[in-house]
């Protein structure tokens, strides 16, 4: 790779840039054989949706460490399944036109014993459409991913005899799923705690969960159930708000707080971005 100087700057970032594509490029591929050799495992979850094997997880997990800006999804996948690895189960399913897809599927039950399931898959390497895939069989009511709660949960709801998949291309919109039986949605929400608690005295600050939730509907049935619905939010629990923070000026200032009265700023609010199918973006501070 050439030396950096001010005559030769253009050409070391162009080396660096193909470098990581390149870099990329290699674990995209190695993604890929890995989802292939999985699509031959015997073990079936739901309809189209191998199991992973033991190995085949090692092996997945190795693939993304250290990570790279290509694999974040797959952590963050890794990351959901660890919560509760004998119902949140890693495999692998290929779609028509779709790039293989790598999928973590909830069950409530053990595989052989399905009654509901809620898949997420993931195309992210290969040939064909590369995105995403939520897919929804059966009735789930309220389940909490660890059910004893945690700095890390996942919630899953969906309604009644609900069957559908909503396959989200990269970029692309959001469409009516395929498949669908019925009236029925899912509702998807992540919480995860940053753990931002400190007090010095003179300053204190509470930060609370940071939410995501996602709901699917089908047929739409605007504006009380869009076809989908994504609420992006800093809150606390029971009623708290998602940032709380107070500075205590008058013993900040020392001798000069016995001087100027002053009002020590406390901050309350909870900010929310909401974002809907036909609607306009709407964000909000919360109570203050």
């Amino acid at each position: 790779m050439a030396t950096a100087t001010p005559d030769t700057i253009g050409t070391v970032l162009t080396q660096l840039l193909t470098a990581a594509a390149d870099a990329a490029r290699d674990g995209g591929d190695r993604l890929g054989d890995l989802l292939e050799e999985a699509e031959g495992a015997p073990e079936r979850l739901v309809d189209d949706i191998r199991l992973f094997a033991e190995q085949q997880l090692d092996r997945l997990k190795q693939l993304v460490n250290p990570p790279d800006w290509w694999n974040l999804l797959v952590i963050a996948l890794l990351a959901i399944h660890e919560l509760d690895p004998d119902h949140l189960l890693v495999g692998t399913c290929q779609v028509p036109d779709w790039a293989r897809m790598l999928t973590l599927t909830y069950l409530p039950a053990t595989p052989d014993a399905v009654q509901a399931s809620v898949t997420l898959g993931l195309a992210l390497t290969g040939d064909g459409q590369h995105g995403s895939m939520i897919r929804i069989n059966g009735a789930l009511d309220g389940v909490q991913i660890p059910s004893g709660g945690g700095p890390l949960t996942v919630g899953i709801a969906t309604d009644p005899g609900g069957t559908a998949t909503w396959l989200i291309p990269f970029g692309g919109p959001v469409t009516a799923p395929k498949g669908a039986d019925g009236t029925g949605g899912v509702r998807l929400s992540v919480a995860l705690t940053p753990g931002l608690d400190q007090d010095v005295g003179v300053a204190r600050l509470s930060v609370g969960k940071v939410r995501l939730e996602l709901a699917l509907r089908y047929p739409a049935q605007p504006p009380d159930h869009p076809l989908w619905r994504l609420s992006v939010g800093l809150s606390g629990d029971g009623g708290q708000p998602g940032l709380d923070a107070e500075l205590d000026l008058q013993s900040l200032l020392g001798p000069l707080g016995s001087i100027v009265a002053l009002s020590p700023p406390d901050i309350r609010y909870s900010p929310r971005l909401l974002l809907a199918a036909d609607e306009s973006p709407q964000f909000t501070l919360g109570p203050s």
